[in-house]
């Protein structure tokens, strides 16, 4: 169903546009402006189609924007027989890192008023995260047999290596389609004004996210309450089972170029 969408979306806004072919309003503007909000930061482009009708384009990025702050950590324990110590200052970064396309059709009830309603979907470039929580500052792990191993973290019976620099990363992964719908107020797109300003709310369809550990030598893992032998206390696997929209409050302006 997911490979249809983008066509039957088209297909409708050119039917719903048919009526308007000989509207005076119709593709005869072109507005560019930017977004901000809880699915980042964008640039965006939009075009009349008729008096009802804008169809908007943009491109959304987190730009790495994030959060970091220093934990003690003191862990002792054995991984594959060998007993460890990490007893250190550890620095952690919470950061966006979704990269996204969106295409979005408003519909205006009401020819002059700024209220709208919007249908459309974000589609998700490269591994669909969006968000990261990795350690800045490598795991000091000492062995007590002083070999040299490779460093890395055993889960679900899987073997995670760290990268060159000893640091994991753990992300939030969404699906690379995902629907949206929601309400609006203001137009992107607006005749008697050269610069307006937009107001979006609404939730994107997430169906399954999921958490991912990055293997720096393989293949992701997910992370489930299983995984970590319910020590979250099934925390992992209730939260996800819970997110399946994603709010979205967005803050636009927007310049008429013509």
């Amino acid at each position: 169903m997911k490979k249809y969408f983008f066509p039957i979306l088209l297909a409708l806004a050119l039917s719903a546009t048919s009526v308007h072919a000989q509207d005076r309003n119709f593709l005869n503007h072109l507005s560019v402006g930017a977004t901000a909000g809880t699915d980042a930061i964008g640039i965006q482009a939009a075009v009349p189609l008729g008096d009802h009708l804008i169809l908007r384009g943009a491109y959304v990025d987190g730009f790495n924007i994030g959060y970091s702050k220093t934990f003690r950590i003191d862990k002792d324990g054995t991984w594959n027989n060998d007993k460890f110590h990490i007893h250190d200052d550890i620095t952690f970064k919470a950061s966006i890192k979704t990269k996204d396309f969106r295409a979005l059709l408003d519909l205006y009830p009401f020819k002059r008023a700024g209220f709208h309603l919007t249908v459309g979907a974000y589609m998700g470039l490269g591994d669909g995260r969006f968000l990261q929580l990795e350690n800045t500052s490598p795991l000091p792990i000492e062995r007590e047999d002083n070999e040299n191993k490779e460093e890395g973290i055993s889960i679900n019976g899987h073997f995670v290596t760290l990268d060159e620099n000893g640091c994991a990363a753990v992300g939030l992964h969404f699906p690379k389609l995902r629907p949206y719908a929601g309400i609006g107020f203001g137009r992107p797109v607006s005749p008697g004004k050269r610069v307006s300003m937009t107001l979006d709310i609404g939730a994107c369809y997430l169906d399954s996210p999921t958490v991912q550990l990055t293997d720096y030598q393989g293949e992701p893992v997910v992370v489930t309450s299983e995984a970590v032998e319910n020590l979250d206390d099934g925390w992992i696997d209730k939260g996800l089972s819970y997110a399946k929209f994603f709010p979205v409050v967005n803050l636009g302006i927007h310049v008429r170029l013509f």
